[in-house]
């Protein structure tokens, strides 16, 4: 059966891409979690290798908040931040070519370095995220935990 978020979103239809009321991502020994009273309102997608099976470059998940059309994209890198951001932007516009209603868009790469050569990166692609998406860019080490209340403002 298909799970809530994926019958909104039907032109995905990938049942196993899709894991209903699931608020945590991990890989790489990389975290991202999403503190909510309310887990059933998530879905978490896979999207490399997953909705997007090409060549092309793709961030590892998208969080999707149903009920307020809130999309979270997610990269858990190692170390690349430039690969990483450009990997999210490709992610989005493979979803805004697919003209889905996004009312909050949110991306958020948690990676290893901290290079000072990676702050210069990361806000070029902050400000473009922002320009051209409309999307809130961060960016931390390890893991973090968001709370479901600031992906809304």
């Amino acid at each position: 059966m298909m799970s809530k978020c994926c019958e909104n979103l039907k032109w995905l239809n990938q049942k196993e891409c899709g894991t209903n009321g699931c608020i945590t991502a991990t890989e790489k020994n990389k975290t991202f979690e999403i503190k909510t009273e309310n887990r059933s309102n998530y879905c978490r997608i896979k999207i490399d290798d997953c909705i997007i099976k090409a060549e092309q470059k793709k961030c590892d998940y998208l969080f999707v908040e149903t009920q307020k059309e809130c999309f979270i994209f997610v990269e858990l890198k190692g170390g690349e931040i430039g690969t990483a951001c450009e990997q999210i932007c490709q992610a989005i516009d493979y979803f805004i070519n697919k003209s889905v209603q996004m009312k909050y868009k949110r991306a958020y790469v948690i990676s290893s370095s901290v290079h000072p050569k990676a702050d210069i990166v990361f806000s070029k692609y902050k400000e473009k995220l922002k320009e051209k998406y409309g999307i809130i860019l961060k960016r931390y080490t390890k893991q973090h935990i968001a709370n479901e209340n600031d992906l809304f403002k």
